[in-house]
């Protein structure tokens, strides 16, 4: 076969009919065969531990952005502030509340807060709006900005003091 992996390595030829050959000739002829097929023999077992070893580093990498991607999927969630693990619009059988359920792997996750998924609007984040989110999330409260909060929202100015 010319697509053979083993097409670049020395084959001996077939074992041709020897007629008046010594039995020495013989025997090389069949030695000679005998190292070619053990040389393609241990080149097609290098190629299949390249092959399970390739495998295995692309799972290693799948799971490690996998990882990354749930990871990043839960601080934006964090951000936006939704809740639980799965703060996400429900599709299709989920939408009628189906207990545990989660999305199917097989499509892509859209993430959705609470509020936008009422909405009905996606959110998205960059990375310097997610930093923020999380920044102003991580700020310790006081009571004045209580006060602000109630008063007005986190956008009025602080209660003047006497």
């Amino acid at each position: 076969n010319p697509n053979s992996i083993c097409r670049s390595q020395p084959q001996a030829p077939p074992l041709p009919s020897m007629p008046g050959a010594t039995v020495d000739e013989v025997e090389a002829a069949v030695a000679r065969s005998a190292r070619a097929a053990m040389q393609t023999r241990n080149l097609l077992h290098a190629h299949i531990d390249e092959a399970l070893a390739l495998a295995a580093a692309i799972q290693r990498h799948r799971e490690a952005a996998d990882a990354r991607a749930e990871r990043a999927e839960g601080l934006a969630t964090q951000a936006l502030g939704g809740t639980g693990t799965y703060a996400r619009r429900p599709r299709g059988a989920y939408a009628e509340g189906a207990p545990n359920a989660r999305p199917s792997k097989s499509r892509p996750l859209r993430l959705f807060t609470r509020t936008n998924a009422e909405l009905g609007r996606r959110a998205s984040l960059d990375e310097t709006t997610l930093a923020a989110a999380l920044a102003r999330r991580e700020e310790p409260s006081d009571g004045a900005k209580e006060s602000r909060a109630v008063a007005g929202g986190a956008g009025a100015p602080p209660p003047s003091t006497p």
